[in-house]
């Protein structure tokens, strides 16, 4: 598990964060991406079409859903993270104002919740 979160979730991350970066000034990227751990649906717009760029995120609204969800952080009205992986990993990025984080970070963010 630690292997894939590592190799998986948190290089997704880190390349969704890089791209969004180019996009939003440094100095308001975490601003957004507090925004995002908060309420994905009202996070920069470039800052979501980079997660779901890098399949961090997924746009959830206008269709049928295919199951109903419940009423968990990391889904939302419009937007959900691909899974709560994703979510939990931002949420540590956040805290550390660095999107290098470790599985353990993860796992621990997880078990905390």
């Amino acid at each position: 598990m630690k292997e894939w979160i590592k190799s998986d979730v948190i290089r997704r991350l880190v390349d969704a964060l890089e791209d969004a970066s180019t996009s939003i000034p440094e100095d308001k990227l975490w601003v957004e991406v507090e925004k995002a751990v908060d309420n994905i649906d009202v996070a920069h717009i470039y800052l979501k079409m980079a997660m779901l760029k890098h399949n961090v995120a997924v746009y959830v609204a206008g269709g049928m859903p295919i199951s109903e969800l419940p009423g968990e952080d990391w889904v939302r009205e419009y937007y959900a993270y691909q899974m709560p992986a994703f979510y939990r990993a931002l949420k540590v990025a956040l805290a550390r104002r660095s999107p290098y984080v470790t599985p353990d970070d993860v796992i621990g963010e997880a078990e905390s919740s």
